[in-house]
């Protein structure tokens, strides 16, 4: 189904929501979480650090310690240090048009509104070509 096994990282502060999103992605591969903003960026800069990167990194924007815009561009200057780039999708109840824009400009590729449903998901990662189609 997918093109290699993926290394996919969930930022996620909610116990059920990122309880569902690693249920729903760790058939694609390995999929670690964090579930606040300073955890996952130490997670993020030791991967980069150790050559082991991530594939797709989800972000919730509302983390208790980090908006996760802002989150967001910081993984992004990280990114650009070890010269990798990976897929990011924005996950929050909160879509104002304020967070998508937001979200935008900081170069997100992609924004879900929760409660995620998993034929969206998917559809979303086919279209970022993270997996093939069914």
């Amino acid at each position: 189904m997918n093109k290699k096994s993926l290394n996919i990282f969930v930022i996620e502060d909610e116990f059920a929501a990122r309880t569902k999103m690693v249920a729903m992605l760790s058939q694609y591969g390995k999929c670690g979480y964090a579930e606040s903003g300073v955890k996952a960026i130490n997670r993020i800069k030791a991967a980069i650090q150790d050559q082991h990167y991530f594939d797709l990194i989800t972000i919730d924007i509302q983390l208790p310690d980090y908006n996760g815009i802002d989150l967001l561009a910081d993984i992004l200057a990280e990114e650009a240090r070890g010269e990798v780039c990976a897929k990011k999708i924005m996950v929050t109840a909160s879509s104002t048009p304020e967070n998508v824009s937001r979200a935008a400009h900081n170069r997100c590729d992609d924004f879900l509104v929760k409660p995620v449903k998993r034929a969206v998901l998917l559809d979303r990662l086919i279209k970022l070509g993270i997996i093939d189609k069914f």
